[in-house]
C-alpha cells in the first residue's frame, strides 16, 4: 500500500487508488490527498475507487492534464506524470465542432461568367 509522502493531511480523497507505475507494476493506496498535485509516473490501467475524479498529467507539476477518471471509474490512461485527485478534474465530454459548410455565393446575371468577373 502506497503512503502518500510530503502531501497535506486536512483533505483526502476516500477509498482506494488502482494504477500502474512506470515499471509496469500494479499498486493500490488508499485514501490520497485531495487538491494536491502527487509526482506519480505511470501510464496503462487505473481504478478510481474514490470519492473524487483524478486527473493526469504529463510532467510533475499538473498543468498539462492528459486524462481524467471519474470517481468509482476505471480504464487506461496514456503516459503521466503526476496525479491530482479533485472534484475540478470530473472528466468533460468533448465539445464536437461540426465543420460549417463556406457560406454560397449566388451566381451574378452581370454576364461575368461562374465567378462574377
Amino acid at each position: 500500500m502506497l503512503l502518500w509522502p510530503n502531501a497535506p493531511m486536512a483533505a483526502a480523497a476516500e477509498g482506494t487508488f488502482t494504477y500502474t507505475d512506470a515499471a509496469g507494476v500494479s499498486k493500490t493506496s488508499a485514501n490520497p490527498p485531495d487538491d494536491y498535485c502527487v509526482v506519480l509516473a505511470g501510464k496503462g490501467e487505473i481504478a478510481n475507487d474514490t470519492d473524487k475524479p483524478v486527473g493526469f498529467y504529463k510532467t510533475g507539476d499538473c498543468k498539462e492534464k492528459v486524462a481524467s477518471v471519474a470517481k468509482g471509474d476505471s480504464g487506461s490512461v496514456p503516459q503521466y506524470g503526476s496525479v491530482m485527485f479533485s472534484r475540478n478534474n470530473a472528466p468533460q465530454s468533448e465539445p464536437t465542432h461540426a465543420a460549417k459548410p463556406a457560406p454560397r455565393r449566388q451566381q451574378s446575371d452581370s454576364g461575368g461568367g461562374l465567378l462574377g468577373l
